[in-house]
């Protein structure tokens, strides 16, 4: 005998709650469609009950665990879940719309079930969820009024008496309905939705007190679509602080409201930045005090510096609004750069396990070039003309500079962690800041960093090093004769005695790309490397081209020569981005490159081929751990990054300490040309072992196609 669950009674479909006006339960089940799970503790959802009781459990349980048996009991204390999240698929039932019909005033029905929508409600589900609601509430009463309207004018023209209330009388009443909701504080403000769809007029002094009501109270929610329709839909810049509202739409994270208000008004534009510089300016303030009484900067201090710099300077840009004008606001945005570089150069030492300053120079480099901008940036405010209108203070302010904090914040935040302090010290003795470095050592509290060097039972790889003579090409003599040797021998017959070309470009890191002029354009590549794989001599070189002090016209044939030939095979690992950057500067780039590899786009090699490669004179290999693991579940088909390309094919190891330069100065280190020679030599070598791997495979076998047999009645007679 098979024993059936007992099931409950069936929520009340939409015709049953509009029939009976029970509008309670019409917005339980727009709540069961919306959020998918009925609305915990309504008094007439028939699952309320079990719904209550699911939600009594231990205050340490899981979210989705079962409630204990010690918890029936209805005095012991039990804690209510929040609900699940609501799918972001869910949409307003279109039901709803057909099934309100019938009701005799199916537009009081709405506004009942609106009338409905506690704050309690809100926040039991979600302000996304309640606000789906409304919208939906909105388009019902809209299409409502519509096919009155449409059916008030169709019984004019026809001169049929009018036997319900004129159209016109009506919607004032449910005007009516809807402003004294308005001003209901029991009634979520998110009703201000319905405002456009009922026509509600805004001329009168009650109608003003009623929007400042709502405004706060939309602040309050952090509802800005809201906020944004109130001022747009009804002009309302008059009438509130506009700088004010774009200053929390900023905190709330809602740049696309803050675009919607600003549009093209520029003197809003303008007062909203001057804002957005005063704060910025008492962010800076408070951290540049926090540092001189040797304690770090507040989390909400820096977190709101983060926010208001980096919006900042992109509606800047954005605007066309001049860099100088608004100091603080760049300084800002330097300041979180130069945290990004010194967190990248932390993460290194920590993985290298050596903090020895000198390991970690390029980097310490960029910290110095962006210390000396940023004192730049304020040596050219300085010289900029304050407006008559401005106060005095912030014409002080404009020619104040701010490079004692951008340095001190470097030393301060080395100075964190017991591993890291030779760094601050080294740094320190670079800025002249040994007397703050002696006074913040003492009082600023260390932690000890942790290691963040992955354990792994694979033994260490070497570092891929390549003895190929490596050429700094910064002479048009050297530009002509690298030129000559790319384009060949004079007779057209003679074979080229070049086999390959590897070819990679540097350029500054896109972190610093925060220029004085607005809108500046991308950073353009600083050095270009070819490494050639020459047949006649067997042997490899490399050449790095400075393309910041070559003519642009021989570097553009240069370029256009490299990669126009079909005489060798083009390298390279991930080149859209190389070949993008070089077309901006250099259009002579063809737009359909022959004989090209990119390594980013070649499939992981199979067990067998890397077992293939056992054979090779460079020893064993073996994959990297991860990759493995990835190619288990099917989720990586090609190479990620050049470093895991040369552990695969060369066991090796790429070093990436100069990853991060700035390639703009010159003269450049000689680690630095090693780096960027490395980038470009180990293409070359990959080639060498991708070529193996095809060769020692065998050719696919043909494929034999079966020959279809005519169907009856097709065969062809023989004409002879």
């Amino acid at each position: 005998m098979s024993h059936r669950r007992r099931q409950g009674p069936k929520p009340p479909s939409f015709v049953d709650c509009i029939s009976a006006d029970d509008a309670e339960a019409a917005l339980d089940r727009l709540l069961d469609c919306l959020y998918g799970q009925p609305r915990t503790g309504s008094a007439t959802s028939p699952t309320a009950t079990a719904g209550a009781a699911a939600a009594l459990i231990s205050a340490d349980a899981e979210p989705h665990s079962e409630p204990h048996s010690e918890y029936n009991d209805p005095h012991t204390p039990s804690k209510i879940l929040p609900p699940p999240p609501a799918s972001s698929d869910a949409v307003f039932p279109d039901t709803f719309v057909t099934h309100v019909r019938k009701h005799p005033d199916p537009v009081a029905f709405c506004l009942s079930v609106a009338r409905r929508l506690s704050p309690q409600i809100v926040a039991e589900r979600s302000v996304p969820v309640i606000r789906k609601l409304v919208k939906g509430l909105a388009f019902t009463c809209n299409k409502l009024f519509n096919r009155q309207e449409r059916e008030g004018e169709r019984l004019h023209q026809q001169n049929e008496p009018v036997l319900e209330e004129p159209v016109g009388h009506a919607l004032i009443k449910q005007q009516e309905r809807l402003l004294e909701m308005l001003q209901d504080p029991h009634i979520t403000p998110l009703l201000s939705i319905l405002i456009e769809s009922f026509r509600l007029p805004i001329d009168e002094p009650i109608h003003d007190r009623v929007l400042c009501d709502l405004f706060n109270r939309l602040c309050e929610l952090q509802a800005s679509p809201e906020l944004t329709q109130l001022v747009m839909t009804y002009g309302l810049y008059g009438r509130f602080d506009i700088p004010e509202l774009l200053s929390k739409f900023v905190e709330w994270m809602d740049m696309h409201s803050v675009q919607l208000v600003v549009g093209k008004n520029t003197d809003l534009q303008k007062s909203f930045a001057d804002r957005l510089e005063r704060q910025c300016t008492q962010h800076l303030e408070t951290a540049e005090a926090a540092l001189d009484s040797g304690r770090w900067p507040s989390p909400e201090t820096l977190s709101s510096l983060k926010v208001l710099s980096k919006h900042g300077v992109k509606f800047l840009n954005k605007w066309r609004l001049p860099l100088p004008n608004f100091l603080s606001l760049s300084i800002g945005c330097r300041l979180q750069s130069m945290f990004w570089l010194i967190n990248d150069c932390i993460f290194s030492q920590s993985c290298r396990l050596d903090f020895d300053p000198q390991g970690c120079e390029s980097i310490l480099e960029l910290i110095e070039a962006i210390v000396m901008e940023s004192d730049e940036l304020c040596d050219s405010a300085a010289t900029v003309d304050p407006s008559p209108n401005e106060p005095v203070s912030q014409q002080a302010q404009i020619r104040r500079s701010w490079k004692p904090l951008m340095q001190k914040a470097a030393v301060a935040r080395f100075l964190q962690h017991t591993e890291t302090q030779p760094t601050a010290r080294f740094l320190a003795s670079r800025f002249a800041l040994g007397s703050f470095y002696d006074q913040t050592a003492v009082r600023l509290p260390t932690v000890p960093l942790k290691a963040t060097r992955h354990s792994s039972n694979r033994p260490e790889l070497s570092i891929y090093t390549n003895p190929a003579p490596i050429h700094f090409v910064d002479t048009p003599e050297q530009l002509g004769a690298l030129l000559e040797l790319l384009k060949g021998p004079a007779d057209a017959e003679a074979p080229v005695d070049i086999v390959a070309v590897g070819i990679d470009c540097e350029w500054r890191p896109d972190i610093l790309n925060i220029s004085v002029d607005a809108g500046a354009a991308a950073i353009a590549p600083s050095i270009l490397q070819l490494a050639l794989e020459r047949a006649a001599e067997g042997g490899q070189v490399c050449f790095i081209v400075d393309l910041l002090c070559l003519d642009n016209t021989a570097l553009a044939e240069l370029i256009r020569t490299v990669f126009d030939s079909v005489d060798y095979t083009k390298l390279g690992f991930d080149l859209r981005s190389d070949i993008g950057k070089l077309a901006a500067q250099y259009p002579a780039i063809p737009t359909q490159i022959r004989n090209l590899v990119d390594f980013s786009t070649v499939p992981l090699p199979s067990e067998a081929q890397i077992d293939a490669l056992a054979s090779s004179p460079i020893g064993n290999r073996q994959e990297p751990a991860h990759l493995e693991s990835n190619k288990k579940r099917g989720r990586s088909k090609f190479l990620p990054s050049l470093g895991e390309a040369t552990q695969v094919y060369l066991q090796r190891s790429i070093d990436k300490t100069h990853r991060i330069s700035d390639w703009n100065r010159r003269p450049l280190r000689r680690a630095q040309l090693n780096y960027a020679a490395m980038d470009s030599l180990v293409l070359l070598d990959l080639f060498k072992v991708h070529k193996q791997i095809l060769e020692s495979q065998p050719p696919p076998a043909e494929s034999k196609r079966r020959k279809r047999k005519p169907k009856a009645g097709t065969e062809h007679a023989d004409p002879l």
